[in-house]
């Protein structure tokens, strides 16, 4: 089970760094308070949060979710937006919530 995220380009290069270091440490700092694992690709364009095999990860990784969904910096610059569930595959949160 896990959560994955795909940021769109970047605009002012220094402006963009800053957001993107602020969100970065932000959705690092909730996922390990919520006891998940955040992965960040090298070129930062994609995070992973993963679940550690705790008994409420399920719940920690829906709560993210629905978080995420009302913040105005996270619709605007995602791009793509994937739950992996392992009884049910992989589900477009895109899609799923008519982001686009």
């Amino acid at each position: 089970m896990g959560l994955k995220s795909k940021r769109k380009g970047a605009g002012n290069e220094r402006t963009e760094m800053a957001r993107k270091t602020t969100r970065r440490i932000r959705i690092d700092n909730i996922s390990k308070q919520k006891g998940l694992n955040s992965i960040f690709s090298v070129n930062e364009q994609s995070i992973v949060i993963e679940s550690a095999g705790n008994p409420d990860d399920f719940a920690n990784i829906g709560a993210m979710i629905s978080s995420f969904k009302k913040q105005d910096w996270f619709v605007k610059n995602v791009a793509e937006w994937l739950f992996y569930d392992t009884d049910n595959g992989v589900e477009d949160l895109i899609h799923h919530y008519g982001i686009k």
